[in-house]
């Protein structure tokens, strides 16, 4: 029992102190005629382990983390609002953009903030859940890349934890715990687990406690340790943040868009204004014009977006419609001057079922309509954006904007 215990200390050490090659229990004290020393020779193992836990227990760098899943991910916090539950990911260069250069980032603790709105005494019962994790180890890159480049690559390391998940009660920078800093020897939930993770959220699926849609956003509040990798990395990793703000690849790069909320006064007009089939003049479709300005997008964007590389259509019908055509013109007309400008412009919203029946389109990646053309070119990240429809029963329309920067304010 001795023994067993002996080992499972040193186990905690190495998890404590992030460094697995640390030994100091032999496989066995009974061998030879010494074994009748083998409880001194225990002993002395054990001495030499709290020893080096305080040679070794150095002080890292403590840091608070606010994440935003509307700024990191808005795609999650439409699915939340739409079905209850979302995956979404903590990618690296999310913690690059406010401390690039650091690595053996692990966490310290976790708390949750729901804002939404709710009636007297009810509570925001949210499943957290960590499905998995990673640590880079090392701050050496591999062949000159930052990134992980294969699996199981030993500047890395996985973690898998599907098990570990905790339930807040108030939506409120809410950790699930009664007192988080009781100090009762446990670890606390998600300790030592990387900050690079993927996560999943999980709200009632049944009656719900309260209206989704009221959601405005979810943050984690990430309290986490990390270790300074000098300035090779710090460089290395502004040159990997760079190259994917200007692919429009990176965490934030997605801006998410409630037109009935963010244009209130664009929402009125489209849904006091007559809907026609845009089939003539007479019968215009109904304008949705969005003034997209330079402070819709991100600080860091630099000098402004260098351009969109997709748009992405998320509404909310009013109706049972399945359907939701919005054309780039108030009605169909030939221009005998332009042969590519003959036909309208169009993208067709179809409903989701994984989407709780949300209609869903994309400009850049859905096929022409029959007697349509395909969007081909995105519109400007600044300046005016119409859209035209021949129903104006929407309850709500999100857009969600996919920017790249040229140069970016890192």
């Amino acid at each position: 029992m001795a023994l067993d215990t002996a080992r499972k200390a040193e186990r905690a050490l190495r998890n404590e102190l992030g460094d697995p090659s640390l030994t100091f229990v032999r496989p066995s004290y009974l061998v030879g005629p010494e074994g009748l020393l083998a409880g001194e020779k225990l002993h002395l193992d054990i001495r030499r382990m709290e020893v080096a836990q305080l040679d070794l227990n150095r002080r890292e760098y403590e840091l608070t983390k606010h994440i935003s899943l509307l700024q990191a991910d808005p795609w999650a916090l439409v699915a939340l609002r739409a079905t209850g539950r979302c995956t979404f990911t903590v990618p690296e260069e999310l913690l690059d953009l406010d401390t690039p250069g650091h690595y053996f980032r692990r966490i310290r603790s976790v708390s949750l903030s729901v804002p939404c709105v709710t009636g007297p005494y009810t509570g925001v019962a949210c499943t957290v859940r960590l499905l998995r994790s990673r640590v880079r180890t090392s701050p050496l890159p591999k062949d000159g890349e930052y990134a992980p480049v294969a699996d199981g690559e030993d500047r890395f390391e996985n973690q898998l934890g599907a098990t570990e998940a905790v339930v807040t009660s108030s939506g409120n920078n809410d950790s699930g715990l009664f007192d988080p800093g009781a100090g009762d020897g446990r670890l606390l939930p998600f300790e030592y687990r990387g900050v690079v993770s993927e996560w999943q959220l999980e709200l009632p699926d049944g009656p719900r406690p309260f209206d989704y849609d009221t959601i405005t956003d979810i943050v984690l509040h990430v309290r986490y340790t990390a270790r300074d990798g000098g300035q090779a990395l710090r460089d290395r990793a502004g040159a990997h943040l760079r190259d994917l703000l200007a692919e429009g690849t990176a965490a934030g790069s997605v801006r998410l868009l409630s037109v009935r909320h963010e244009f209130p006064t664009a929402w009125a007009r489209f849904v006091g204004s007559k809907a026609g089939n845009g089939s003539s003049e007479r019968q215009p479709r109904a304008e949705l014009k969005l003034p997209l300005r330079a402070e819709h997008y991100p600080f860091f964007a630099g000098t402004g977006p260098a351009g969109l590389t997709n748009v992405v259509l998320v509404a909310r019908s009013a109706g049972a419609e399945q359907q939701l055509l919005l054309a780039d013109r108030a009605w169909d007309r030939e221009n005998p001057n332009d042969e590519a400008d003959k036909k309208t412009r169009a993208v067709k919203l179809t409903g989701r079922p994984d989407l709780n029946g949300l209609l869903r389109g994309a400009l850049r990646d859905d096929p022409a309509i029959p007697g349509k053309r395909a969007w081909g070119d995105l519109p400007e990240p600044t300046g005016s954006f119409s859209l035209y429809s021949e129903k104006n029963t929407i309850k709500d329309l999100f857009v969600l904007l996919t920017w790249s920067a040229k140069d970016p304010a890192l």
